[in-house]
């Protein structure tokens, strides 16, 4: 019944102008149902319950605390299913708003709604467990209405892309509140009964963002390169919101062992470069200032894209050598893993030649403080590279 009627409000309130959802409405209710009687009324109806004296009844004493009681009571119980509202969108999933307070419009759909409508890839199965990714031409692209939207709202749009990039794992709309609890409980359940269930791939349920989230986060980065520097965007600003963005967390709420945010990035890097011939020195220059950022996971995204442009190597060759030997672990696994990557492929140029790999690898390892897997991936480096 509570989740019936704050749809009709949504729906009302749409009528009227004003965009907002059933969770805001539920949290809006919960903030601002139970209030005091105001102060006025009680000082009235107390002075003329005591004017009267003995003439007032007790009937009608009992008469006036009944009214308030139940005006009370009626409040608590909109409160109470406001609050359960609340507790199932919220509290067993993390925080997921479908918008972000007022938002600017482009023909009357906001950010949000213009990026849930744009295509930067699409997975194609090629078999039961494998797929490859897809990107449309840079004339799909830019005669796309969606990408046309954003790009009119301009420098404006920017604070919303990048909360959607910062955004946490949510629900779809289109998952009811009762199925939510379900799939909660019987993941509770199955954890305590198997603790080690978490870190397993048993649970395919357990993606840190669902399909129409990770859609939303590479349109928000991919928007972010189209505007470019001149508009407040640019690789650098998308870096920083990754950084932001949570790392490993579900749309249970839970924090499960996943891969960097950053791994989004390489989809977004690729498809802007080929479908946005202006912005393609821009994007590796880019890229370059987040190499030598100071946040670590600003250099994380970065690394990630490396990988794809190994015809710049020339260019970010010595800066790639010092991060594979990196203070913070991550970093180093990042930019181990982007040599492993184009060695296996064979996409190194005489900017990094395989003896220079070899010697890295060969630095990596005689390092006592390199972590197990950081390990590994120096030993394959230097068994698959020639000193």
């Amino acid at each position: 019944r509570v989740s019936r009627a704050l749809d009709k409000l949504q729906r009302y309130f749409h009528r009227h102008g004003v965009t907002s959802t059933p969770q805001l409405l539920g949290e809006a209710l919960a903030a601002h149902s139970v209030a005091a009687v105001p102060a006025v009324l009680a000082a009235t109806v107390t002075t003329a319950a005591l004017s009267h004296g003995a003439a007032t009844s007790g009937a009608t004493l009992t008469l006036i605390k009944g009214a308030l009681k139940l005006m009370a009571w009626t409040k608590v119980k909109i409160a109470i299913g406001a609050g359960l509202v609340v507790l199932l969108v919220t509290g067993t999933t993390g925080v997921m708003l479908h918008h972000f307070g007022t938002e600017p419009a482009y023909k009357g759909r906001t950010v949000t709604e213009w990026l849930d409508q744009l295509v930067v890839y699409q997975k194609q199965p090629t078999g039961p467990q494998s797929y490859r990714i897809v990107y449309p031409t840079p004339q799909e692209m830019t005669n796309s209405p969606a990408f046309r939207a954003l790009m009119k709202i301009g420098p404006k749009a920017v604070p919303v892309l990048e909360k959607c990039i910062e955004e946490r794992a949510g629900w779809s709309q289109q998952v009811g509140l009762a199925r939510r609890a379900r799939l909660w409980f019987e993941l509770r359940w199955k954890l305590w009964r198997n603790p080690g269930l978490l870190n397993s791939s048993t649970l395919p349920e357990l993606d840190r963002f669902p399909d129409w989230q990770q859609a939303r986060k590479t349109a928000a980065g991919f928007a972010l390169l189209a505007l470019g520097t001149n508009e407040n965007g640019g690789f650098v600003r998308y870096a920083e919101a990754c950084a932001r963005a949570p790392k490993h967390q579900s749309i249970y709420g839970t924090s499960i062992v996943g891969t960097p945010v950053g791994v989004f990035s390489m989809y977004v890097a690729q498809a802007a470069y080929s479908e946005l011939p202006d912005r393609r020195d821009e994007i590796i220059a880019g890229i370059q200032q987040a190499l030598n950022h100071t946040n670590a996971w600003c250099r994380i995204v970065a690394l990630e894209c490396v990988r794809i442009f190994p015809e710049q190597l020339p260019r970010w060759n010595p800066r790639l050598a010092e991060l594979a030997q990196d203070k913070d672990e991550m970093v180093q696994s990042a930019a181990l893993n982007a040599l492993c990557m184009m060695v296996s492929t064979r996409k190194q140029l005489e900017g990094m030649p395989e003896a220079e790999i070899h010697r890295i690898a060969e630095a990596v390892l005689a390092n006592s403080g390199t972590t197990k897997r950081n390990r590994e991936y120096a030993e394959w480096l230097r068994s698959h590279t020639s000193p």
